[in-house]
Parts: C-alpha cells; structure tokens; sequence
C-alpha cells in the first residue's frame, strides 16, 4: 500500500461530503424560487454542479484524487456561478426579504391570537435567522445567506 494512499482518502471523502452538503442546500434554495429565466438558468448551473460532483465521486471511488479533485473543484466554480448570479440579480434581495417579512408578520399575527409557546419559539427562531441572512448578506456571504433565508421560512 503506498503509504500517502489512506491520506489520501479520508480528505477527498471530506471534500466531497462538504461539496454534497452545499449542493444539497443550493437545491433547497432553488425550489423557493418562483418560476423564471433566472431559475432555469440556476437549475442548469445546479446540474452541471451535480455532474461534476458525480464524476468526482467516481474517480475517487477508482482511487483517482487527482481528477476526483478536478471535478470537485468544476462543481464549486458552478456553484460559484449561482452564487454570483444572485449577487447580481437587482431585485433577489428585496424580493427574499419582501417575501420574509411578510411571513413573519403572519405568524406574528397568528403568534398574538393563539399564545401558543411553540409558535412563540418558532417566530423567535425565524426571527433569528431572519437577522442572521441579513447580516450574511451583507457580508457578501451569499450562500450563507440564502441558507439562513431557508431557516428562517420553514
């Protein structure tokens, strides 16, 4: 056996276990998005992400980290791209945080008719996460954010 080989594997199952995590999450985020030419042209970035994730897989399971490290880092530049397209969409911010506020403002509302704790805890918690996407946002922590969004909504 050569002797960098089990080296080897334990950081190539990390990168990829951590590159499925954010691919997971991205598609998440993905299905809350209306219907659009911007979604769609998410999805398609989304599924490249996936492709290159899977080759990635492959390689590495025959034990090629080289090229399984190749294609890990194609599925992050995908990634990448959705991340600078929401960057740069004008209207994705103020829509997120419209669609948000509004749904805090409902379960605030459904919170002072019911005096129900667990609806208590679970706006305290959207609230909370609410919070946090913003600051993400503003820190240029797109994915972050957009995961943070996600919490706050469900």
């Amino acid at each position: 056996m050569h002797p960098n080989f089990a080296q080897d594997i334990a950081p190539i199952e990390q990168e990829l276990n951590r590159l499925r995590i954010i691919i997971d999450r991205t598609a998440a985020f993905v299905e809350m998005l209306p219907n659009s030419d911007f979604k769609q042209v998410i999805i398609g970035d989304l599924q490249k992400a996936n492709e290159e994730y899977t080759k990635a897989v492959e390689f590495a399971n025959n034990h090629r980290y080289g090229l399984a490290r190749l294609h890990i880092r194609l599925a992050y530049e995908h990634l990448k791209k959705i991340e600078n397209l929401v960057k740069s969409h004008p209207l994705f911010k103020i829509k997120f945080r419209e669609r948000l506020d509004i749904r805090i403002q409902q379960a605030e509302e459904i919170v002072q008719n019911n005096q129900n704790p667990e609806a208590l805890h679970m706006l305290n918690r959207a609230k909370f996460f609410r919070q946090k996407a913003y600051l993400a946002f503003r820190s240029d922590q797109s994915f972050n954010a957009l995961e943070y969004y996600r919490l706050a909504l469900f």
